[in-house]
C-alpha cells in the first residue's frame, strides 16, 4: 500500500453447533511495530447457534524510522473457547510513493473562441504499490466546457495513465484557469491552462457599391449630422 494508507478485508465466522460460542483474537509478531499497523475488529465476542459475524483486518502501511519500504508479517490466532484455535497469516508491505504528471501547464494561442482543442498529460507510477489518481475541475471554470477524461482510476506499478483534455474557450478572451489532480490522499497537484481565444474578422479594403443600401443609410446619417 501506499504509505499513510488504510486497507481493510474481512472474514466470516460461523457457529455451526447448537450452542454459543466465545472466541477472542489474539495477535503475534516477532516484529513490535506490527501490533501498530495490524488490528482486529471485533477483537472477541459471542456467536449464537447458527449465526455468523463478520471479522475484519486492517492493515496501516507504516514506513520505517527512515521512511524506507518495510514488510510486515504477523499471525492472527482466534481462540475458541472449549474448541481449536484458528491461525491466520497477515502481510502487508508500505511503499514509498513516486509518481510524475507531465505536463503541469499547458499554453493555447490565438485558438478560435468556438473551436474545441485537446491535449493530452500522463500521470507516470514508478511506484512498487498501485496510486489512484482523482481530477477536480472548479466549478466556477471560465471556459464553456473542460472535460478531462479518465476523470480517475488506479495505476500499477511501473504503469503510465493517459488523461485527454478537451477544451471549448466559448468566449473570445485570454482565459487563465486551473484545475487540480490528486494521487492517493496526497495534495492535490494544480494544472494550470492558458488559453488566448480570438474572435475571426476580414478586413476588405473595397470600394463599396453608392446603390448599396446599407451604405446609403450609412452616408445619410452623416449628411444629417452636419
Amino acid at each position: 500500500l501506499m504509505m499513510n494508507t488504510e486497507q481493510t478485508k474481512s472474514i466470516v465466522l460461523s457457529n455451526n453447533v447448537d450452542i454459543d460460542v466465545d472466541y477472542e483474537w489474539e495477535l503475534l509478531s516477532s516484529d513490535y511495530n506490527s501490533n501498530k499497523v495490524f488490528d482486529i475488529f471485533p477483537l472477541y465476542g459471542k456467536i449464537e447457534p447458527n449465526k455468523s459475524i463478520p471479522t475484519h483486518f486492517s492493515f496501516f502501511a507504516l514506513a520505517d524510522i527512515d521512511g524506507n519500504v518495510k514488510d510486515y508479517t504477523a499471525r492472527a490466532i482466534c481462540h475458541v473457547k472449549g474448541g481449536p484455535d484458528y491461525v491466520i497469516q497477515l502481510h502487508g508491505n508500505s511503499a514509498t510513493i513516486l509518481y510524475k504528471i507531465s505536463p503541469v501547464s499547458f499554453s493555447f494561442s490565438k485558438i478560435s473562441y468556438s473551436t474545441t482543442v485537446s491535449d493530452t498529460l500522463t500521470i507516470t507510477n514508478s511506484s512498487k504499490a498501485s496510486i489512484s489518481f482523482t481530477v477536480k475541475i472548479p466549478k466556477n471554470i471560465g471556459f464553456q466546457s473542460l472535460v478531462v477524461t479518465p476523470k480517475k482510476g488506479i495505476i500499477t506499478p511501473n504503469d503510465t495513465a493517459m488523461l485527454t483534455m478537451t477544451i471549448i474557450p466559448g468566449l473570445p478572451k485570454l482565459f487563465k484557469e486551473n484545475f487540480f489532480i490528486q494521487i492517493g490522499e496526497f495534495e492535490d497537484v494544480k494544472i494550470d491552462v492558458i488559453l488566448e481565444a480570438c474572435f475571426s474578422q476580414v478586413l476588405i479594403s473595397l470600394p463599396r457599391s453608392e446603390n448599396d443600401a446599407s451604405y446609403l443609410s450609412l452616408k445619410d446619417k452623416k449628411d444629417k449630422k452636419k
